[in-house]
């Protein structure tokens, strides 16, 4: 993957995301100086150039939870984990996670792309792992091509539109995205 430093870029795309993160309440409260936020990581934009680099995210965490025993999931949830993305697309490839709106997705994107892909990661130093907090869908999507179209992929990567994979790197991260983050900083030991 090529990559460039870029300075700020994670945090205004934070203020759009969904869920809890810190940059999204310091706004919703009025706060419009993103300043106290600078400094506290690194930000670097990865170009996917090739199929593998998809596949790179495989190991990532979703923001998104494996249902309990009892068939409930969440980040509030006894029993509920972070899915790996691995997981996720194994389960969408056998059958045994259904996702209407993944899979729309991937059809979609076997037709070619018709505007740049982001796909957000915090990278969390100190629990040294990884958590996909934006682009979870194009994220599955593209590792289901992979795993079941190459060539599809392959297309989608050189054609006319970048995919990239924005990735930011703190030891605060877990503080940024609390509840996202909750399983993962309960199972370091």
């Amino acid at each position: 993957m090529e990559t460039d430093n870029l300075t700020g870029c994670f945090l205004t795309r934070l203020a759009v995301i969904g869920g809890i993160n810190t940059v999204k309440i310091a706004m919703g409260q009025g706060c419009t100086d993103l300043s106290a936020f600078y400094g506290i990581g690194g930000c670097e934009l990865k170009r996917m150039v090739t199929a593998d680099d998809t596949g790179q995210l495989s190991e990532h965490y979703l923001v998104w939870y494996k249902p309990n025993e009892i068939g409930h999931a969440g980040w509030h949830v006894q029993g509920s984990v972070n899915y790996h993305l691995s997981e996720y697309v194994d389960g969408l490839v056998n059958g045994s996670i259904r996702n209407p709106e993944v899979l729309s997705l991937v059809q979609t994107l076997s037709k070619g792309l018709n505007q740049p892909v982001e796909i957000l990661v915090a990278f969390d130093t100190s629990l040294n792992q990884a958590l996909i907090v934006d682009g979870t869908k194009r994220a599955l999507a593209l590792n289901y091509l992979r795993r079941t179209e190459p060539g599809s992929l392959d297309r989608l990567i050189r054609g006319g539109y970048p995919i990239h994979v924005i990735q930011f790197s703190s030891t605060h991260c877990s503080i940024l995205f609390p509840c996202d983050f909750l399983k993962l900083v309960m199972r370091v030991p």
